[in-house]
């Protein structure tokens, strides 16, 4: 991927040197790109938020009692996570101090300010770090929860509340 990128980047490069219009539009998809250190952020903020969704889908997988239902409980949360995804990215206004120590929230809305060009550091840093304790917090959580490691061992064979005879 980063090598098609880096050809894709020099191709559209080249090309607006090529072109003699002297038109602005020439610059236009240049504006689409991330610069290295906006890359880094993106990428590590992408991490993180992997990090934390993980967790959540194996505290989820880890509290249903029949695997039957694990697939239907786990598109809940990437649905809610798509919508609230697009219904950021667009809005007018800038995120809250209070929304970057929401988990997950605050990853797509630090990609929003990757993409607008208004990050810091220290932000990216703040997400990164919440996400990974409330990762760290979560994990512990699903290791604490004997029934949900029994019945992962089993397959999801049995629910959590019979036993077998």
């Amino acid at each position: 991927g980063v090598i098609s990128a880096v050809v894709t980047y020099f191709l559209l490069f080249i090309s607006s040197w090529l072109n003699r219009s002297n038109s602005a539009y020439s610059l236009l998809p240049f504006g689409l790109f991330l610069t290295p250190t906006q890359l880094l952020a993106f990428f590590i903020l992408l991490i993180s938020g992997a990090v934390m969704m993980a967790m959540l889908c194996f505290g989820i997988t880890f509290k249903v009692r029949r695997m039957q239902d694990v697939i239907m409980n786990l598109q809940v949360p990437l649905v809610l996570l798509i919508f609230e995804f697009f219904g950021n990215m667009f809005r007018p206004s800038d995120a809250e101090f209070v929304e970057y120590l929401i988990p997950v929230h605050n990853t797509i809305m630090s990609i929003r300010e990757i993409f607008l060009g208004t990050y810091s550091w220290w932000i990216i840093l703040l997400v990164t770090i919440v996400n990974l304790v409330f990762s760290a917090e979560l994990f512990i959580i699903c290791l604490k929860s004997k029934d949900g490691m029994l019945h992962i061992a089993e397959g999801g064979t049995n629910d959590f509340g019979k036993s077998r005879k």
